[in-house]
């Protein structure tokens, strides 16, 4: 098994395969808590404090998991928001 899986390393098409699947599938391996820990691991050098944040980063990170609008999808896409200010302006005239 070892002999098959150094063979496997040294190809380098079946490695380049191997990591594209790894990276686009990796996500789904992890719950979103491990995910954005890991991440702030690789980006910042230290380990976020999502029970307790303090730093503007930790913030975000914890608004990541813990808050959700469904106001601010609309407000994220161009046109969705313009009509949700045409309707409110309709509502309040």
């Amino acid at each position: 098994m070892k002999v098959i899986k150094e063979k496997l390393k040294e190809n380098e098409f079946i490695m380049d395969i191997y990591n594209k699947v790894s990276q686009n599938y990796y996500k789904y391996l992890f719950t979103d808590e491990q995910l954005i820990q890991k991440k702030y691991m690789k980006e910042m050098g230290r380990k976020a404090n999502l029970e307790n944040p303090n730093t503007f980063n930790e913030k975000i990170q914890w608004l990541k998991l813990n808050w959700y609008d469904p106001l601010a999808i609309k407000c994220a896409d161009e046109f969705e928001v313009r009509e949700y200010v045409k309707k409110q302006l309709a509502v309040n005239i």
